[in-house]
């Protein structure tokens, strides 16, 4: 069964940045979020089980605050848009980027998580917070669903 982190957690999680003496982080591109952000720094691809992040941004695309939202087994992980968008709420955040690994090495995204993303997308656009983008990794592969069409808001 899979655990959302507790509010009071998530709210400490604000990112440190002085954390592995990396400076703060600014998106550009999807693909540079995913390869520096996701893979190296948070090494998401190697994780042993499934699991959910969530990456806080200002308005000059700076990612102010990121934590590891769910964790699953080894096949499956389970994410509601309402806990994604209370730690957006929690952390100030203009826009959102999301990322879930899969450990069995597939990056092609699947009808249900093309479905949880875009519902994700049209709640986040009833309060204001752009979704980005949503991004599946598994080692240093990964496919972004904004470069596939999924992800219309950015």
């Amino acid at each position: 069964m899979n655990k959302p982190t507790p509010i009071k957690q998530m709210y400490s999680l604000k990112m440190d940045f002085s954390d592995k003496n990396m400076e703060p982080f600014k998106v550009h591109t999807g693909y540079q979020t995913a390869e520096k952000f996701f893979i190296h720094r948070l090494e998401l691809g190697f994780e042993a089980n499934k699991c959910f992040y969530v990456a806080s941004l200002n308005g000059n695309n700076e990612i102010i605050a990121y934590t590891k939202l769910y964790s699953g087994t080894d096949k499956r992980v389970t994410w509601v848009p309402r806990e994604i968008l209370q730690f957006a709420l929690l952390t100030n955040a203009s826009k959102i980027i999301t990322a879930h690994n899969n450990t069995l090495g597939i990056v092609k995204p699947s009808r249900d998580t093309i479905k949880l993303v875009q519902d994700l997308e049209s709640a986040c656009n009833l309060i204001g917070i752009e979704l980005l983008n949503h991004f599946i990794v598994s080692g240093i592969d990964f496919s972004s669903l904004s470069e596939l069409g999924h992800v219309t808001s950015n």
